[in-house]
């Protein structure tokens, strides 16, 4: 019989849903896990394509039930052909009166972050249509529905965009520096009209058609989500399990991480930091999302440093983390991130060689992201209390002085700055702070499930290399009486611990480890022992469990023991039995 058969409960991360991260085994769903981290779509992934994922939500709600919108001198008409295949698509008419033509909704909530919203329109007898928001008069885009020209773009609109999807089909979007309240889209006389034009149209029948509106944080318009009467949510959501495929794996990993907080209000807008001696250009070519919202930075042709930099507040004795994805544009160029004044911490990265030097603080790391995307990170203690500037800039050379520029550029997208000694995955912000909540995996009342005086735990993960302080990976039950715990130790060991009646008979410890690492404990009174990647540490303390075994824990945060870190799990298996020398070796072998 297979240690599989033998097993409990099996878990190798592949299926979740929000707030359920599903095991292998048992199969009637008893061993599936609880899984919590928060109220908002701040966490990310790796998707099984290589690319960051995010959460997304729709702002508008009745995103495509245009009846339920506000109505200036149109009339709509429901059932139309669709840029989908469907029949959801309407056809707004204009009519004679001297009045601006439009439909509008307000967005849920309003919101003052950068903003995107989109429509997908065609063309009629009428072609020329606006989309517009009401805080500002320079709120607005034209579009030309006969080719998908852009015309007049007001000023508090960075982007404008209009993509063909076929059929005369086009998703028009546009990206939005203010308050975003009420939506309007507009019938408009003309590519130069002005905002919310007002005009006679030339009869009571023309128009054109219009489907599946949307406002979303962030710099491009994404998929389409449905609202009906409330907003609605895609990609990572709120209690989504992270099913994570960073560096290249071709299997998954459950991503547990620490609460962590991007002090950069604005970690893709660029254009929202200082700039000195360069010019940036937003949306210029793809992202490590696969969509087109990463930035241009052009140095300029002056003899200065060219950069940009977003100010922090600091604690004296606080270690922090600044990271920013970087991909090369012209050879013979260079990163830095300085940090000095706000965290005693700068690195310099060669684009063309990947090499890393003039470090000064506590660690500086490079992470391929894949299509020439790499993030870039360093560390260091803050020596001060204040606000204090972080610089990233472009350089000709590894030191860091004025020289003439020729034009030269890469490209920068998500730039974080947390607090911590490593860099935790990628948290978007469009204008305030975002904090993600700790990641919290448990399963209770499971005692069934778990040997209650001997048994066996195994789990292969990979966590960051130099822990942070010592860092609980999986563990039964939360307290001193009762209680079976693998954990890594700052100095690199891993430990084993057994508690019972308030203390820990059982403490075991390993060699040191890093990287990819497969470790049991199997407990039993007077025979206890700790495998780690092959190699056995044995025990013959004697213990009585005062309480009952009762719930698993993969404790990214955990109140009692209180370690805060980031380990990512490829797979744990539970037995009711302590398994023999033999099968632990086989099993916790690399």
């Amino acid at each position: 019989m297979s240690l599989f058969d033998d097993a409990s409960l099996v878990l190798i991360p592949d299926g979740a849903k929000d707030g359920k991260l599903y095991s292998v085994k048992p199969t009637d769903g008893t061993g599936d896990f609880t899984f919590t981290r928060g109220s908002n779509l701040a966490a990310t992934r790796v998707d099984e394509n290589g690319l960051i994922e995010k959460g997304r939500e729709n702002f508008l709600t009745h995103s495509n039930a245009f009846n339920n919108w506000t109505i200036d001198d149109v009339t709509r008409t429901s059932g139309q052909s669709g840029y989908d295949g469907s029949n959801n698509a309407w056809l707004i008419q204009y009519n004679t009166t001297a009045s601006r033509h439009n439909i509008n909704r307000t967005v849920t909530p309003n919101f003052s972050e950068i903003g995107t919203a989109s429509i997908y329109a065609k063309a009629k007898e009428l072609q020329y249509i606006q989309l517009a928001f009401v805080n500002t008069t320079n709120q607005y885009a034209n579009f030309d529905l006969s080719d998908g020209s852009i015309g007049d773009v007001g000023s508090d609109f960075f982007g404008a965009k209009a993509e063909s999807v076929g059929n005369g089909w086009y998703r028009l979007s546009v990206v939005d520096t203010r308050t975003s309240n009420t939506l309007y889209i507009s019938i408009i006389s003309s590519k130069t009209a002005g905002w919310l034009e007002s005009f006679s149209g030339a009869n009571n029948t023309d128009g054109l058609y219009i489907q599946d509106a949307q406002v979303e944080l962030g710099l491009v318009a994404t998929d389409y989500i449905e609202t009906t009467t409330t907003t609605a949510v895609s990609g990572i959501t709120e209690d989504l399990p992270r099913i994570d495929y960073s560096g290249g794996a071709s299997c998954p990993s459950l991503l547990l991480e620490p609460q962590r907080t991007n002090l950069f209000l604005q970690s893709e807008y660029f254009n929202g930091w200082g700039i000195t001696d360069a010019s940036l250009t937003d949306n210029s070519v793809n992202s490590p999302e696969g969509l087109q919202n990463a930035t241009t930075l052009t140095e300029d042709v002056t003899n200065q440093r060219h950069r940009i930099y977003y100010s922090v507040n600091v604690t004296n004795g606080t270690t922090y983390t600044s990271s920013v994805f970087v991909k090369k544009n012209s050879s013979g160029r260079f990163l830095l991130i300085n940090a000095n004044t706000a965290f005693n911490a700068r690195a310099v990265l060669n684009l063309d060689t990947l090499e890393v030097t003039n470090i000064n603080g506590t660690e500086a790391k490079v992470e391929d992201y894949g299509n020439g995307w790499y993030r870039f990170s360093i560390s260091g203690q803050a020596s001060t209390s204040s606000s204090v500037p972080v610089f990233i800039q472009i350089q000709n050379a590894a030191s860091d002085v004025p020289y003439l520029g020729d034009g030269s550029s890469l490209y920068l997208y998500g730039a974080q700055a947390e607090v911590g000694s490593y860099p935790t995955s990628y948290i978007p912000t469009y204008g305030t702070s975002v904090t993600r909540v700790a990641d919290a995996t448990i399963k209770s009342t499971i005692s069934d499930l778990i040997g209650q005086t001997e048994g066996t735990i195994f789990i292969e993960f990979d966590a960051e290399e130099d822990a942070p302080q010592n860092m609980n990976l999986i563990n039964f039950n939360n307290s001193t009486q009762a209680s079976v715990l693998i954990a890594k130790r700052t100095s690199g060991e891993l430990r084993a611990q057994v508690f019972a009646g308030g203390s820990a008979p059982v403490d075991i410890n390993s060699a040191i480890v890093s990287g990819k690492t497969k470790a049991a404990i199997a407990y039993k009174s007077g025979d206890s022992i700790l495998y780690v990647n092959g190699v056995g540490v044995s025990d013959s303390s004697t213990f009585t469990f005062n309480g009952t075994l009762s719930e698993v824990i993969f404790p990214s945060h955990q109140a009692y023991f209180n370690y805060g870190h980031k380990y990512s799990v490829n797979q744990a298996l539970l037995f009711k039995t302590r398994l023999s020398n033999t099968e632990l070796a086989a099993l916790t072998t690399i």
